[in-house]
């Protein structure tokens, strides 16, 4: 799972931002197509993250990732990162992952569709 020979890696972690509100999304996948979207809690802007659906999304196979807080209910709302590696020469991303923070419990990377 190295480098393609003689090629290093670029490694990175963006957190999701919306350019004015508070960086709170809902979370939605589409597993089928491997395609995620975030929709901000402040202003309702959509955005699919790392351009993962925009062709393929299906609204009517979608689920909310959501967050069981300990067994306490059901919450939807997570701060959000993504982090890829890349191929230095811009070969284009090797390895794509996505992970959130319950906003409310504070839980990493849990996420479970509901």
């Amino acid at each position: 799972m190295g480098a393609r020979e003689g090629q290093s890696l670029h490694r990175e972690v963006r957190l999701c931002r919306c350019a004015d509100c508070r960086g709170v999304f809902g979370v939605y996948d589409e597993v089928d197509e491997h395609a995620a979207k975030r929709v901000c809690r402040g202003c309702g802007a959509e955005h699919f993250i790392a351009d993962s659906g925009s062709d393929y999304w299906d609204y009517t196979r979608s689920a909310a990732m959501v967050c069981e807080c300990d067994g306490d209910g059901d919450e939807e709302d997570f701060n959000v990162a993504v982090g890829f590696s890349r191929y230095a020469d811009g070969g284009g991303i090797r390895a794509l992952a996505i992970t959130s923070r319950c906003v409310a419990c504070g839980r990493l990377g849990y996420w479970a569709t509901g």
